[in-house]
């Protein structure tokens, strides 16, 4: 009972915008859009919105990341569980907790991810700087790549696809 009137207490906190928390009602309401928007970017995969949302430093990375399992990752839900903004910080701060549900294909069981993010106030914005965990696993050594790979590989079958195209002839034809 404790810890759901926390909870509570917590998600009103950033409901009101931050009214009665350490942190300015205006910091808290724009923090609030910046979470609601990101978190809608990721779920629907609007990964180049949502990366307008992550620390300078942390887009590419990120992009590779959840571009390399964009076909395979499905995120039913993210509901944000709870906000702490952290006293005396500077830059401003804050801890949000979510909840997601998402699978990765080929695994169809929906999984529960409880992930802690760091938000910064950097000027005017909100900028997510750093999580407990991802929903995209991490990339192998090598596979930022992949992509460019891909392409590589398609590339190059397309321009022997008239050879293999000929074998399979060939071997239908009996010859």
């Amino acid at each position: 009972m404790k810890r759901s009137m926390r909870r509570g207490v917590l998600l009103a906190c950033l409901a009101a915008g931050g009214v009665g928390c350490s942190g300015s009602a205006g910091e808290g309401k724009h923090l609030k859009a910046a979470v609601d928007e990101y978190h809608s970017n990721l779920r629907w995969k609007r990964l180049n919105e949502a990366s307008r949302y992550r620390a300078a430093e942390r887009r590419a990375e990120f992009l590779a990341r959840y571009l390399a399992v964009e076909d395979d990752l499905s995120i039913d839900t993210i509901e944000v569980r709870g906000v702490t903004f952290v006293p005396d910080s500077q830059p401003p701060a804050a801890d949000v907790v979510i909840s997601a549900e998402a699978y990765l294909l080929p695994s169809a069981i929906l999984e529960k991810h409880v992930i802690t993010e760091r938000w910064e106030l950097d000027g005017e914005r909100w900028l997510l700087v750093s999580t407990s965990a991802e929903l995209a696993p991490e990339l192998e050594p090598g596979e930022e790549n992949a992509e460019d790979d891909t392409d590589a590989d398609r590339a190059s079958s397309s321009e022997n696809g008239s050879a293999t195209s000929d074998r399979i002839g060939d071997k239908q034809a009996g010859r």
